[in-house]
C-alpha cells in the first residue's frame, strides 16, 4: 500500500533525500510526510463541493497548479513534483524532472517542498511570545507587494455581492445542520447562538452591499492567497524574507479575494492565538502601503464571514470516522461563532477585543 511505503525512510532514498524517520501529518485533503529537510504532500482521492481529487490525473493537475501558484509567495520552497510508481507490486518514487508526460507506471503524485523550521512559523512565534513588530512589518511589505502585482479577476460588482450572499447561505445551512438545539457540556455552540451570528452577518452584508460593489469597481479584488493563516506564514530571522505557503490551488474562485478580507481572516486567527495586536498592525501597515482604507463595517463583515466559515469547518470534523478530539472542535466552533457575533455587533465590540 502506498501510504505504508511513504511512512518508511527507505522510500525517499531514491530521491537523494536524507533523514532518519518519517513524520506523517493528515489533513482533510492530504497526507504530508516530513523527512529530514523536506516535506512531501500526497493529495487524498476525495471530491467535495469545492474540489475534485478523485482521479490520478486530477491530482496531478492539482499538484502542478500548487507548484506554480506558490512560487510567488514562497520562492525556493516548492521544489518540484514526484511520481509514485508501482511495478510488480513494488512502489518507488522518482522525480518529475521533465514536467512532461508521466511514466506509464505512475499511480500518483506528490509535491516536494523544502521543510521550513516550525519554530519560525507565525503560530509558533505567537505561542512562544517571540513575535516582534518588525517581523510583522516585513510580512506586510511582502503581502502588499504580492497583492499589488496580482492579476485581477473579471468580476461584475453584482456577481461579487451574490457570491458573498451565497457563501453566507451555505454557512448558515451547514451550521444549522451541525449544531445542537442547546449548549452541550462539551462546549459547542447552540442553534440559537449560531442563528444570532448568522442573522447579524446577514444584516451587515445588506448594509455593506454598496461597499462591496465599490471594491470591485475600484479594482480592489485580486487573485490572492485564499487561505492566509498563521500556520502558513514563516518569519525567518531578520533580514530574511517572510514566506507564505499553501496558497489555495484547487478552486480559482476561492482565491479571488479583497486583500483586506485575507487580512481579516489572518487577524481572526492571530486573535484566537492570543495576539490581537498582529491584526491591528497589519491593517495599519497594509492600509498605508496599498493606499487603501476600507470602511470599518466592511472589515467587520469580512471578519464575521470568515469566522462563520471556520466554525463550519470545525464542526465538519465531527463527521469524521472516527471522530478525533471532538471536544476541541466544538470549543473552536463556539469561539468562532462568538467572534462572528461580536463582529456584527453595531457597538463594535470586536474592535475592542
Amino acid at each position: 500500500m502506498l501510504l505504508d511505503f511513504l511512512r518508511s525512510p527507505e522510500a525517499y532514498r531514491a530521491l537523494g533525500l536524507q533523514g532518519q524517520e518519517v513524520r506523517t501529518i493528515e489533513t482533510h485533503h492530504a497526507w504530508v510526510f516530513l523527512f529530514g529537510d523536506h516535506a512531501l504532500k500526497l493529495k487524498k482521492p476525495v471530491r467535495t463541493r469545492w474540489l475534485d481529487f478523485s482521479t490520478p490525473a486530477l491530482r496531478e493537475a492539482a499538484c502542478r497548479q500548487e507548484l506554480r501558484l506558490n512560487q510567488a509567495l514562497a520562492p525556493g520552497v516548492y521544489l518540484g513534483l514526484v511520481q509514485a510508481c508501482e511495478l510488480n507490486g513494488n512502489w518507488h518514487l522518482q522525480r518529475d524532472t521533465a514536467h512532461a508526460v508521466a511514466d506509464e507506471s505512475a499511480e500518483d503524485w506528490l509535491v516536494l517542498m523544502r521543510r521550513l523550521p516550525e519554530d519560525r512559523m507565525l503560530d509558533h512565534l505567537i505561542g512562544r511570545k517571540a513575535l516582534c513588530p518588525e517581523a510583522v512589518d516585513r510580512l506586510a511589505r511582502v503581502l502588499c507587494s504580492f497583492w499589488s502585482s496580482a492579476p485581477k479577476p473579471s468580476l461584475a460588482p453584482g456577481a461579487w455581492l451574490e457570491r458573498m450572499q451565497t457563501a453566507l447561505a451555505q454557512h448558515a445551512q451547514a451550521l444549522a445542520c451541525q449544531a445542537p438545539a442547546s449548549p452541550t457540556p462539551s462546549g459547542g455552540p447552540s442553534a440559537l447562538q449560531i442563528q444570532l451570528a448568522v442573522d447579524g452577518c446577514q444584516r451587515l452584508l445588506q448594509g455593506c452591499a454598496r461597499d462591496i460593489e465599490q471594491r470591485v469597481t475600484q479594482g480592489r479584488v485580486v487573485c490572492g492567497h485564499g487561505d492566509l493563516r498563521p500556520e502558513h506564514v514563516n518569519l525567518p530571522e531578520r533580514p530574511g524574507r517572510p514566506l507564505v505557503i499553501d496558497r489555495l490551488e484547487f478552486n480559482n474562485a476561492l482565491r479571488e479575494v479583497d486583500p483586506f478580507e485575507e487580512l481579516s481572516f489572518l487577524a481572526v486567527e492571530c486573535r484566537r492565538l492570543g495576539a490581537p495586536w498582529v491584526g491591528r498592525r497589519l491593517f495599519a501597515r497594509c492600509g498605508r502601503l496599498l493606499g487603501d482604507r476600507p470602511p470599518h463595517r466592511l472589515l467587520r463583515l469580512y471578519t464575521a464571514q470568515r469566522s462563520l466559515l471556520r466554525a463550519r469547518l470545525s464542526l465538519a470534523h465531527l463527521q469524521d470516522t472516527p471522530v478525533r478530539d471532538g471536544r476541541r472542535w466544538r470549543a473552536l466552533a463556539a469561539w468562532y461563532i462568538e467572534c462572528a457575533g461580536q463582529a456584527t455587533d453595531t457597538l463594535g465590540r470586536y474592535s475592542r477585543g
